[in-house]
């Protein structure tokens, strides 16, 4: 049987480096993807907190323009009371007897 000669010294501290080399490789390409996933985490809450702000943004324009719709409704409702209310004075003073008289 033939057994391999020992390497030698150079090549084997090459071989240890070009090992150790390679780990180092391994470690930072796991550490890449936990970053990248990460990152691709923070990129989709921030897409949602996005989302939230528009649709809040669109709720918040709902809200100021229904506010101003019944600002003007309640201006409508205070002019017809204020008139409905003249004309019933003046109802009244037509139907009451005339001192006097």
């Amino acid at each position: 049987m033939s057994t391999a000669p020992p390497a030698p010294e150079p090549l084997a501290a090459s071989l240890d480096a070009l090992g150790a080399a390679v780990t180092r490789a391994e470690r930072e390409l796991e550490r890449s993807r936990g970053g990248a996933e990460r990152a691709a985490d923070a990129q989709d809450e921030f897409a949602a907190m996005q989302d939230d702000r528009a649709r809040l943004a669109q709720e918040l324009n709902d809200a100021l323009e229904a506010g101003r719709a019944l600002k003007a409704a309640h201006a409508e409702a205070e002019r017809r009371v204020a008139s409905a209310v003249e004309w019933v004075e003046k109802a009244l003073a037509a139907a009451a007897p005339h001192e006097g008289e």
